[in-house]
């Protein structure tokens, strides 16, 4: 019995892996932010900060604005600094999210400020020069 188990499992991952290789940049983040809600039974935080950022590896467009939010209020993979970095690149690519990214830019760096003070939002930034440029 243990067997059958252990082969329907290998089954299912490599399933999942043939999947995802077949995905374009846009079906990774449209699936990642679908686990990124937390009302549906297929929410996992993990796979979809993941998912997101291949999307934004493959130069989706969108995907930078989309970890900006996630990385910014999604309690499980809460990361202000990436957040920052991410909302940093969001507002320079220059697409219909810009002004919604540099909003968010603000509220993200002095959430930073405010819980690590002056010394934590210069590091924010500058990990954010380093991922896009000035």
């Amino acid at each position: 019995m243990k067997i059958v188990h252990i082969i329907l499992i290998y089954f299912v991952f490599s399933s999942f892996s043939l999947a995802e290789e077949d995905m374009s940049p846009e079906e990774y983040f449209i699936n990642g932010t679908n686990l990124l809600k937390p009302h549906l039974n297929e929410f996992n935080p993990q796979m979809g900060l993941r998912y997101m950022l291949i999307a934004a590896d493959k130069k989706y467009e969108y995907a930078p604005f989309g970890l900006c939010v996630a990385l910014s209020i999604e309690k499980e993979i809460l990361d202000l600094e990436h957040a920052y970095a991410w909302c940093y690149v969001a507002d320079k690519i220059g697409n219909k999210y810009s002004d919604q990214a540099k909003a968010r830019l603000n509220k993200v760096g002095k959430g930073i400020e405010n819980s690590g003070g002056a010394k934590a939002l210069e590091k924010a930034k500058q990990r954010a020069i380093e991922t896009y440029g000035s």
